[in-house]
Order: structure tokens, then C-alpha cells, then sequence
């Protein structure tokens, strides 16, 4: 293992414990149970954003989309007569759009949200980039 898993799992191991239940008996009444759930709530924040940090550990292959890539999956959609959310082309949206969330105001990664809807979508770029590879080696 490299220095960064050992790392990233040394990290991870006392968070797993975060995700348990809060309330205690210690936390009921008295000094003692407001320190501890005051304690809890300030961990709760940080904890949500290493969740998700080590969460999305795995979206490396998103993080380095190119351009190239970007243009393979955008082809890809567009032989398989979607729209750039991967819904039939003529799909209309309430908020402008799928990867827009109205409650948070957030939006999420477009490539994200197509990598997550069509799993498959990591191969079909993989396999684009090889063929390619392979006919400029040949030439």
C-alpha cells in the first residue's frame, strides 16, 4: 500500500465511529451531557466533509476528464440521441436542468451525474481512448 492509502486509512478509521448514534445517557442531563452534545454537533460538520471527501475518493477518473474524454462521452450521447444529461432529447425540466438541486441551490458535476447514471460510460471512454491509441500506433 502507498503512503497515501495508509493515510487516507488511518484518517478514515476513527470516522466510522461519527456515523453512530449521538445520544447517550452521559448526554441526557447535567455538565456532562451538554459538553458531549456540544461536542458531537461540532464534530458533525467537518465529519460530513471528510465523508464526502473520502466519499468521492473513488471519482478520480472524473477528475481527470480531458477534453478528449469530454468529447468522446458527448459523442457517446449524442449516437445514442440523448440530451447532455443523458435523458431523451426533447426532455423538458422543472428546474433547468437534472444536475441542479432547487432545496440546496447546488449543482452537481455534469460528467459526475452521467457517470452515476450510465456506469457503463467509464468503459465506453476507456475503450474509445484504446482504439484510438491503437490506430495511431498502426499508421
Amino acid at each position: 500500500m502507498t503512503a497515501w492509502k495508509w493515510l487516507l486509512l488511518i484518517i478514515s478509521i476513527p470516522l466510522l465511529g461519527l456515523g453512530c448514534s449521538q445520544k447517550t445517557d452521559n448526554q441526557s442531563s447535567g455538565f456532562l451531557g451538554n459538553t458531549l452534545g456540544e461536542t458531537f454537533n461540532k464534530i458533525d460538520g467537518p465529519k460530513s466533509k471528510i465523508g464526502n471527501f473520502i466519499g468521492n475518493a473513488g471519482t478520480n477518473f472524473i477528475r481527470g476528464l480531458n477534453d478528449e474524454k469530454k468529447a468522446i462521452i458527448d459523442e457517446w450521447l449524442a449516437i445514442n440521441k440523448l440530451n447532455p444529461f443523458g435523458d431523451p432529447i426533447d426532455t423538458a425540466y422543472a428546474s433547468g436542468a437534472p444536475i441542479f438541486d432547487q432545496q440546496t441551490g447546488e449543482a452537481q458535476d455534469r460528467y459526475e451525474y452521467l457517470f452515476e447514471k450510465f456506469p457503463e460510460l467509464k468503459k465506453v471512454v476507456i475503450q474509445k481512448l484504446e482504439i484510438e491509441a491503437k490506430e495511431i500506433s498502426e499508421e
